[in-house]
């Protein structure tokens, strides 16, 4: 009996072959299906082909067929590539964190993507398959991986590949970005740490840089108040002047740089405009015998100099570890001594404290002071004119008489002067 038609069925498609005397065979050009066969049941199409006599008797034959089962199986491939993109770190980012999360998707509309064959490549280590987390999206998955170990300051590049099911592999995907951990170096020449100065403007010198992240922006902050900016060379090199106020300040400076790494540096600067403050002189021996020697002491605070002239003749003071200043004063022949004091504070204030004449009689051991410059300070007229309480220049008794008297120089000392023993009640 003759065949009558010969049919092949796919994917739900009918098609209608016909005998070629040439080749023996029933044959038909048709389209393969517009989608891959990978999601398919068992990755192929089931081609079914059915045979039809003049008689009208039916032979059918598919992929479950034990002889042309294989032969009935139609397998179909896309041709379209899988895409990919890197979502963490961007181009050109500039990071902190040298163990970034590094993230990214992978989707294909067909096939579907090989999980297997997703990897990430950084710089020019081997690629990395394992250790990525996959997580379904729409089309394709959504992969995480973080470093074990720290990337390179500076710059990294990433690559990311993939494949579909259909064995098509995705462009490589690549970003090349900066890693900086390094905060920015920030050198401060000056002010020096601790500084005491009697100048109400100090200049803030200094250098910075980052080689990862500059350009580096520099502020100052003086006693915590609004941010000063600075200009910034292209050597890094800054200078700024700041204006202090009375007393102890802190200086600031921040450098920042473009990953937004700070680095500060801390100075205390104290300004002093006052004078020294004399809290103690003493006269040692009190009275002194005519042509002797003579210990003048005198303590103050915060001094850092104190000198004088005694008869024309310069002297120069040494702290003794009690913190008082101690000088030997040159003998005076006829036993009249002229004392200038002058005293240096660590800021730089000099303060002169007065001219002093002492005259001492050899006889009643008394001791005759008189201040030629006072500077019209009434106090220190008064104690001396107190001080001179015997006029004559004669002893009244021979007993102890000792005296303690505070006054102020030039509206800036505290002075006190201790004198007298059991020789002399002047």
């Amino acid at each position: 009996m003759a065949i009558k038609t010969v049919q092949a069925i796919i994917n739900g498609q009918t098609y209608n072959l016909t005998f070629s005397s040439s080749t023996g065979k029933y044959e038909a050009t048709i389209t393969a299906p517009n989608k891959t066969s990978y999601t398919q049941p068992n990755h192929y199409y089931d081609v079914t082909v059915k045979a039809t006599d003049d008689a009208g008797n039916v032979t059918t034959k598919n992929s479950s067929d034990a002889v042309l089962g294989d032969s009935l199986k139609l397998y179909v491939k896309e041709k379209i590539a899988p895409t990919q993109t890197i979502t963490y770190p961007t181009n050109d980012a500039l990071i902190t964190n040298n163990k970034p999360t590094i993230t990214w998707e992978v989707k294909d509309a067909d096939s579907g993507i090989n999980q297997n064959s997703i990897g990430i490549t950084i710089n020019s280590g081997a690629k990395i398959t394992t250790g990525i987390t996959k997580t379904p999206i729409e089309g394709g998955y959504r992969c995480s991986y973080t470093p074990s170990t720290p990337l390179n300051e500076g710059n990294n590049v990433i690559k990311v590949d993939c494949a579909d099911n259909d064995g098509n592999a995705a462009t490589q995907e690549s970003v090349t970005f900066k890693v900086d951990t390094v905060p920015p170096m920030l050198n401060i020449s000056s002010p020096a740490e601790g500084l005491v100065t009697n100048k109400s403007t100090v200049t803030v010198k200094g250098t910075t840089n980052d080689a990862t992240s500059s350009p580096v922006l520099v502020v100052i902050k003086l006693n915590d108040g609004e941010d000063i900016a600075v200009t910034v060379g292209s050597d890094g090199a800054f200078t700024k002047d700041i204006t202090l106020v009375e007393g102890n300040n802190t200086i600031e400076v921040i450098a920042t740089d473009s990953a937004k790494k700070q680095t500060t540096v801390t100075r205390k600067v104290k300004l002093d405009t006052k004078a020294p403050v004399f809290s103690a002189v003493t006269l040692t021996p009190n009275p002194v015998d005519s042509g002797k020697t003579l210990l003048f002491q005198l303590k103050s605070t915060m001094l850092k100099r104190v000198f004088g002239k005694s008869n024309g003749l310069d002297i120069n003071f040494e702290r003794t570890v009690k913190g008082k200043w101690e000088a030997v004063i040159p003998k005076s022949l006829d036993g009249v001594y002229y004392l200038e004091l002058n005293a240096e504070d660590e800021a730089g204030n000099i303060g002169y404290m007065a001219t002093v004449v002492m005259k001492f009689d050899p006889v009643s051991f008394c001791v005759q002071f008189d201040v030629i410059d006072f500077r019209g300070n009434s106090e220190m007229k008064e104690f001396i004119e107190a001080f001179n309480c015997n006029l004559n220049g004669l002893c009244e008794k021979a007993e102890m008489k000792e005296f303690v008297e505070e006054f102020q120089l030039n509206d800036l000392y505290e002075t006190e002067f201790k004198g007298g023993d059991d020789k002399c009640c002047c």
